[in-house]
């Protein structure tokens, strides 16, 4: 680290002067008469690391991704930050003009990122600055769209087609096609919890409608899909460079079909049935036929996995093998206490698995980036916490689903404080990176000064 190395030329100016009053010469051994030592000066300069420049293109697999989540404040406020974190108004967390998160991806060894609520949330605000800067740093993007979104009687397909169709006009597509930077598409997190909402707000109750929950989530996948591919169609884009997924929750549930029962795959069959036959789900698509293509052709499948590798490799990847005409990844993989001790092990297996012929697993997306301060209490998980040094302002904002309404706020931006961070020297040392970058908090040094100072000292 720059700091630890500046540290450690001033403790060796130190060390001199402290020799220099007992053997009248730093490096010299005691004798008769010595000669005073001649005053000299010696200069150490400091300089405070500048945001990372362009990188190369990493190849998509192996997936080495971080989970960007980085609420602003660390405090609880009364209006809460917007979710989106690629629009423009979170610029100087994520932006090279700022403190460069995207940067510090990088440098940890990562080359992906993947987001939760890219599309679906905010439609006023450009979004293709972030992706530019992804680009340029070589990064892949899993785009997520914004789940708790409008589904009425579990049909997303209106609310799906006018979140893609928005994010297509702010900053998603470039020329012609969707941004380079875009991997994949996270059409929905976690649908399995049916967390989404009628048109006045008010959750919507697969109960009441006479469904069970298998239905439910299949519908609200199908229609979801459906609703993006008539977005694509309409805005005549050829999408088959971008993949598609949903990203199921680590449960244990029957599959629609029941062909798998008590299962943590359950969501993998689940679209692979409803694709094939949609009455399943009680859903009629616009399209069967692009259905079914866009899904033979573009889809991968993905869990969030809150567990070891050793219990996700056992429960998911060796019992793959009904799915392997396509590919899969881990969307969200969160530590438990289980795990902790074997962290960067665990990491380096997943990629290990990736090498392997058979497999088809590509990589993982490590949860988080940065504690969550607008929880109470703060949130555990966070590869990084918030340090005192004030780096600038984000103004980000946030639409009501229902009623378009647009609430912005302020907040600061503070250095990323690693020591009171939890596992980021562990993902590092699985990807070969490091956390020596940017937007990380000087170190507490009593000798420099920040930016380029220099320090002088009479010997």
């Amino acid at each position: 680290m720059r700091a630890g190395r500046a540290g450690a030329r001033v403790a060796g100016a130190v060390a001199c002067v402290l020799a220099a009053a007992s053997l009248q010469g730093c490096g010299k051994s005691g004798g008769s008469s010595p000669s005073p030592a001649p005053e000299t000066t010696t200069t150490v300069t400091t300089t405070t690391l500048g945001p990372l420049p362009p990188q190369p293109e990493s190849p998509f697999k192996p997936i080495r991704g971080i989970c960007y989540q980085a609420p602003p404040g660390k405090s609880l406020s009364t209006q809460l930050p917007g979710l989106d974190m690629m629009q423009a108004g979170y610029a100087k967390q994520w932006g090279p003009d700022g403190r460069d998160d995207l940067g510090m991806i990088r440098t940890l060894g990562a080359n992906t990122v993947r987001l939760y609520h890219s599309a679906g949330l905010e439609y006023e605000t450009d979004h293709q600055a972030f992706l530019d800067r992804a680009h340029e740093l070589g990064m892949h993007v899993l785009l997520g769209f914004h789940t708790q979104n409008i589904c009425p009687e579990f049909n997303c397909f209106k609310h799906w087609h006018k979140a893609a169709a928005g994010g297509l006009k702010k900053g998603l597509m470039k020329n012609g096609a969707w941004h380079p930077a875009i991997k994949v598409i996270v059409l929905m997190d976690e649908p399995d919890n049916l967390n989404l909402l009628n048109e006045d707000g008010s959750p919507v109750n697969c109960t009441s409608l006479g469904y069970n929950e298998a239905i439910c989530r299949t519908k609200a996948v199908l229609s979801g899909l459906d609703g993006f591919l008539a977005a694509e169609q309409e805005e005549g884009i050829d999408g088959s460079n971008v993949s598609l997924t949903v990203a199921w929750s680590f449960g244990v549930r029957d599959s629609i079909d029941q062909q798998f029962t008590d299962s943590y795959v359950y969501g993998f069959q689940d679209t692979v049935a409803g694709v094939e036959d949609p009455s399943l789900a009680q859903y009629g698509p616009r399209d069967w036929y692009s259905l079914q293509s866009a899904f033979k052709s573009r889809w991968i499948h993905s869990v969030n996995v809150p567990s070891s590798w050793t219990f996700a490799k056992e429960k998911i990847a060796d019992q793959y093998g009904p799915f392997e005409s396509h590919n899969w990844f881990i969307a969200q993989f969160t530590p438990t206490s289980d795990g902790l001790q074997n962290l960067a092990q665990d990491l380096k297996d997943i990629e290990a698995e990736t090498k392997n012929e058979s497999s088809r697993l590509l990589g993982v997306a490590f949860n988080t980036f940065q504690k969550d301060y607008q929880m109470d209490p703060p949130s555990e998980q966070g590869l990084f916490a918030l340090g005192e040094a004030e780096l600038g302002k984000v103004n980000p904002c946030q639409e009501d689903v229902r009623t378009g309404s647009k609430i912005c706020a302020e907040f600061p931006v503070y250095c990323l404080d690693i020591t009171a961070g939890k596992h980021s020297a562990d993902v590092a040392a699985a990807w070969d990176g490091s956390t020596n970058a940017h937007g990380a908090c000087l170190a507490s040094d009593d000798y420099f000064e920040e930016d380029e100072e220099e320090a002088s000292f009479v010997v």
